[in-house]
């Protein structure tokens, strides 16, 4: 991710990111210290994602767990 990714960006636009920095990197005329800028990038706009991600799942546990009687049902 870019200086500019010091502001809150959406899931889908990191994705993107991700998926611009893979593109650059297949291209034939990309210089070594490009290839590695473009994968550091990349890397990290993949991390973000994967936060996001862990973040949801929890929200979507709590949200669960509110909702779900977990007590044992009495015969």
């Amino acid at each position: 991710m870019t200086a500019q990714s010091k502001k809150k960006i959406s899931f889908a636009e990191a994705m993107i990111q991700a998926q611009e920095y893979v593109k650059r990197m297949e291209q034939d005329n990309i210089s070594l210290e490009e290839m590695l800028q473009c994968y550091e990038q990349g890397m990290q706009a993949i991390a973000y994602c994967r936060k996001q991600l862990e973040n949801a799942e929890q929200k979507v546990q709590e949200i669960h767990d509110t909702y779900t009687d977990t007590r044992p049902q009495s015969s």
